[in-house]
């Protein structure tokens, strides 16, 4: 696919033209377009694939900006070439070469990439070259248009932006000067669009920025300076690779190092940027030394005439002295520390945290440290009633400990990667201390040029428009903007929340959006009908509304940011409202607990407090508080679905207390119509018989239904019966809905007495006559499946089981082979299309005067017989057969 998918298969003539580096990026061919501007009577060729933000730019505004394709182009008369954003012309499209093998080409070149003066196009004689080390080519066309105070329309200097935002990294590359930001600044000043810059801007690295990442993750060494670990890495690279900041960042962030230096020789220069979180660690003081500059956390230098290993020995000599001692877990720690008895009743231990203030407390068990408890979930316990059972049934086990030696840097980084606010300190195998987030604090504001990151809420926002903008349809991308832009003009912050934050990063399509409101919902439902043509359904006791929006055509849950509380296990909880960290707080699993800010100026803005998107990546589900299953139980149907949709794992300490929630019975506790629910969400999946089968692995089947025993063989049912489901909803499409839940049941209760089918009758609301036939099938199935691996004659199947409901067909089917399920097929096939022309009750009574009951009956059931066999193919024979029929059986008897 190339940049323009509109080019017609025409080939002209042009004298003179405007060309760029194959595969184009924005830079490029934003700045063939200014040139454009510069020589009108030039025409523009492109070759090869443009970039993919570029391509996606172009399926838009592809008629603002004409070019055409390399292969539509007979260059035998070119005399006359701009070329822009390479002066080397290898770099340009096989067929656009051979322009040059005539050496008088005049040439003209804009370029911003460093490079020998001998590559230069060199069989040219008259070229005129502007090649200067700036950020983006784009850059210098602006530069020339601004002289020459040419007229630029909106759309040209909207895409001239962009060629200079994403060229230089939103600014943020090594290679950005003033002169970038001056020409961007113009272009704003042109009515640039921000909003469509902000859209199409991307970072995405260059094969030789990426080449070049690669060969610094492989040379990294590990230094040791006063107990602070330093990675460092090298490479030598013969031409100039810009953008060694970014690479460098992203290796630090993706490494997660603490502190990391990249030292990289480009041609006759040594470019070294460093990048820290440690307090310990003084960059800007090193670059300073080394006549470079920056800040504390990141900085830069560059030195000429020296070789890789000499620059590397400066840098090792000097780094020594800009790295302090670190600071020790037992520096901060506090102590003697407090702790519980597992043994300890819960309202013992609530009472002490009361009376003491703590937020959390270690818990002993045998002299050892066993665990810790968090006084979130001693109140949850106490709210639920539990306060005699002991503080163990409640405690964290997975545990997170610091050694009394350890760094300050390495607690912070485990704090944060784990989502704790207390980490117990451990000297020889005993507890010694204990260090929480005040104990951090402290220590930062003590050291006031430190850096606090435990306490940078930033550290837990990524950004995640590009990856909207990718994923999503463009109108709905520009409506969620739209959104943001009303909140701000409102006074609301509004986030989308949920399954559709989970599913964007998991890369799967999610259209259900809900969107959380910090501040009043209801109320911000109200001031989007100034703005938006709306219709809302509004819920004053949850303090939410369900707005559908006419011209998008797009239905949204709005919430308010809240938090819950529940009265006793598995109630439905009491709302208050609350803030976006404690709304996200109260869902039932970190994955589900992201939000993504939709807000003007902080729209893409992904929140991820408690460790979601590592969650992700690793796989797992996790609950978000110990007693999560207590509040919610049917939040173990849900952490079985998401795990087996996903492929996922639940998290080891999850497990731990989904055991218990079942074990104490919580479950049970559930009314049945809300259990219901959660077993038609897993019926609805594509792997819902894994679901199933999971549910039966531990021992979930068993509290939701007491007689039942999961077993292999109840497992190979399921498996064949919802096999066949798929066909059977297909085949009563129109006419019939099947409930997916009877299915399940047909098989989960076939051994059933009637007063245990009449209980869960009374537990789920299930209809007395779906509970009768479930009774009397379960007692003759095996008998009934022989009709049809058997392949019986239709006419004995419908004696057999004439009136038969579509479930009891899915039940019958978890008994049949291949060829039993082949028969049962095409026996309804054939019952769907026998039709009865010349028999009915009311001819049956009024031409033959057979009295109304069995007769007419058995009559009717005879007739349809005989069609199912095949002996009555038509209405005239049906007719004739009739009359026989009816005179010899049932006439002058």
């Amino acid at each position: 696919m190339t940049i323009s998918k509109k080019k017609a298969h025409i080939r002209i003539r042009p004298e003179k033209i405007i060309v760029a580096h194959r595969n184009p990026d924005f830079d490029a061919f934003s700045a063939t377009v200014g040139a454009k501007l510069l020589f009108p009577d030039h025409i523009i060729v492109h070759s090869g694939e443009g970039s993919n933000n570029l391509q996606e730019f172009m399926t838009i505004y592809e008629e603002k900006f004409p070019f055409y394709m390399e292969k539509e182009v007979d260059f035998s008369d070119v005399y006359e070439v701009v070329v822009c954003d390479t002066s080397i012309p290898e770099r340009l499209g096989k067929k656009i070469q051979t322009i040059f093998k005539n050496p008088d080409i005049k040439i003209t070149i804009y370029d911003h990439h460093p490079v020998d003066s001998s590559r230069i196009f060199p069989n040219q004689t008259g070229k005129k070259v502007s090649l200067e080390e700036i950020g983006s080519s784009s850059t210098l066309i602006v530069e020339e248009l601004q002289r020459k105070n040419i007229k630029i329309k909106v759309e040209e200097s909207t895409l001239l932006a962009i060629g200079i935002y994403e060229d230089t990294g939103n600014f943020l590359f090594s290679s950005t000067t003033p002169r970038d930001m001056r020409a961007c600044a113009y272009l704003l000043e042109k009515k640039a669009n921000i909003d469509v810059i902000s859209a199409f801007v991307k970072t995405e690295m260059t094969p030789d920025q990426l080449k070049l990442m690669k060969e610094l993750e492989e040379n990294i060494i590990t230094k040791v300076i006063n107990k602070v670990e330093i990675q460092i890495s090298t490479s030598e690279i013969e031409g100039f690779v810009g953008g060694l900041n970014l690479i460098t960042s992203k290796i630090w962030l993706s490494k997660g190092f603490e502190t990391f230096i990249s030292v990289v020789k480009m041609g006759e220069k040594t470019y070294i940027v460093g990048r820290t979180l440690s307090p310990d660690v003084n960059l800007g003081e090193l670059m300073g030394k080394l006549r470079g500059g920056g800040h504390k956390r990141a900085a830069a230098c560059k030195m000429v005439d020296v070789t890789l290993e000499e620059a590397l020995e400066i840098l090792n000599r000097e780094l020594t002295k800009f790295v302090s001692a670190a600071v020790k877990a037992s520096d901060i720690m506090s102590y003697p520390v407090k702790t519980l008895l597992a043994k300890m009743q819960i309202k013992r231990a609530h009472k002490i945290m009361n009376l003491t203030g703590y937020g959390g407390i270690p818990i002993i068990e045998d002299n050892k440290l066993v665990g810790i408890v968090v006084r979130r979930d001693v109140q949850k316990a106490m709210d639920h009633g539990l306060g005699s059972n002991p503080v163990k049934s409640i405690m964290s086990t997975n545990l997170v400990v610091v050694d009394w030696d350890d760094s300050v840097e390495l607690v912070k980084q485990k704090m944060i990667e784990n989502g704790v606010g207390r980490i117990p300190v451990i000297r020889n195998g005993i507890l010694a201390g204990l260090i929480t987030r005040t104990d951090i604090l402290r220590e930062v504001y003590h050291h006031e040029k430190r850096y606090a990151l435990l306490v940078n809420e930033e550290s837990k926002f990524y950004n995640v428009k590009d990856l909207m903008l990718k994923n999503l349809s463009l109108d709905l991308f520009r409506f969620m903007e739209s959104l943001g832009d009303v909140a701000e003009q409102t006074g609301y912050k509004i986030f989308i929340v949920g399954g559709f934050v989970r599913d964007l990063l998991l890369g799967y399509d999610n259209l259900d959006i809900d969107i959380v409101v910090e501040g009043n919902a209801i109320e911000f439902t109200e001031k989007l009908k100034a703005y938006k043509s709306i219709t809302a359904e509004v819920h004053n006791k949850f303090l939410t509304s369900k707005v559908f929006f006419t011209k998008e055509k797009i239905e949204i849950d709005f919430a308010t940011a809240r938090t819950e509380y529940y009265e006793y296990p598995g109630a439905l909880p009491n709302i208050d409202q609350s803030h976006l960290k404690k709304d996200l707080y109260r869902r039932d699993f970190t994955i589900n607990a992201m939000a993504i800010a939709l807000n003007t100026g902080s729209f893409g803005r992904l929140i991820d407090y408690f460790g979601s998107r590592k969650d992700i990546e690793s796989g797992k589900i996790k609950i978000l508080y110990n007693t999560s299953f207590i509040d919610d139980p049917t939040r173990i149907l849900r952490g079985i679905r998401y795990e087996q949709r996903y492929d996922f794992s639940l998290e080891e300490r999850t497990m731990e207390h989904l055991g218990k929630a079942l074990e104490n019975e919580y479950l049970e506790k559930i009314s049945g119509g809300r259990i219901r629910y959660e077993l038609n969400r897993i019926l609805e999946e594509e792997n819902r018989v894994d679901m199933l089968k999971r549910l039966g692995e531990l021992n979930v089947i068993k509290h939701l239904f007491p007689q039942t025993y999961y077993t292999h063989l109840l497992s190979q049912k399921l498996e064949r019966s919802f096999s066949s489901l798929k066909w059977f909803e297909m085949f009563y499409a129109g006419s019939y809905t099947i409930c997916r839940f009877y299915c399940l049941l047909y098989i989960l209760c076939e051994y059933y007495t009637q007063d245990q089918l009449d209980r869960v009758k009374d537990t789920y609301g299930i209809p007395k006559k779906t509970i009768n036939e479930l009774y009397h099938i379960s007692k003759t199935v095996e008998i009934l499946a022989k009709l049809f691996t058997e392949e019986m004659p239709f006419s004995d199947i419908y004696s057999t089981i004439e009136g038969l409901s579509p479930e009891g067909y899915c039940y019958l089917a978890a008994y049949l082979d291949e060829t039993g399920i082949t028969h049962l097929k095409e026996y309804l096939r054939t019952r769907k299309r026998v039709k009865l022309y010349a028999t009915n009750g009311k001819r049956l009574i009024r031409e033959f005067g057979i009295e109304p009951g069995e007769k007419i009956k058995e009559i009717i059931k005879h007739i349809v017989k005989k069609k199912l066999d095949g002996l009555l193919t038509t209405p005239e024979e049906e007719e004739v057969y009739l009359q026989q029929f009816v005179k010899k059986n049932y006439l002058g008897k």
